[in-house]
């Protein structure tokens, strides 16, 4: 074989093994890309899901505030149980705002159930606490019994 035809077939031989190469490392980089999007997106979901269940936690402990403030309403302690109750309702707003903003259908479904609970809860606890400042016995007990199973719904939901 002579020398320039061996060089020919060298030079053929190499351009495809970096055709290859290049191949390859395209390739790799494709791959990598691939996953960095996959990791961002992960990454994404999980922040989404730690805000939702943030969202659901604070709920949880705000609806107990308020439960807590209408007992603590009842045996005088009012100005320091509304207080409680009121902070505990805009920590419920705030919550329910992340469900909507946040959540996927079910949370939001969730979300209206839990705010036409919490609106009736609310209202039903309004009457209470107007029913205890008149000194009117009879409505605060009527008022307080809507306001417990209110709050029987409010919590199974």
């Amino acid at each position: 074989m002579d020398p320039d035809r061996r060089r020919r077939r060298s030079r053929t031989a190499v351009r495809a093994v970096t055709a290859g190469l290049c191949v390859v490392l395209a390739a790799l980089a494709g791959v990598a890309i691939s996953g960095g999007i996959a990791a961002e997106r992960s990454a994404e979901r999980l922040e989404r899901s730690g805000d939702l269940v943030g969202a659901y936690l604070d709920l949880t402990r705000a609806v107990a505030i308020q439960d807590g403030a209408e007992e603590g309403f009842a045996k005088l302690v009012r100005r320091r149980s509304r207080a409680h109750f009121d902070a505990a309702g805009a920590s419920i707003a705030d919550s329910l705002g992340v469900l909507e903003r946040l959540g996927d259908p079910a949370d939001r479904a969730l979300r209206a159930r839990i705010e036409r609970y919490e609106r009736r809860y609310v209202s039903d606890l309004h009457r209470f606490f107007g029913a205890l400042d008149a000194g009117d016995a009879e409505l605060a007990e009527a008022s307080e019994e809507a306001a417990d199973l209110s709050s029987q719904a409010l919590q199974s939901s």
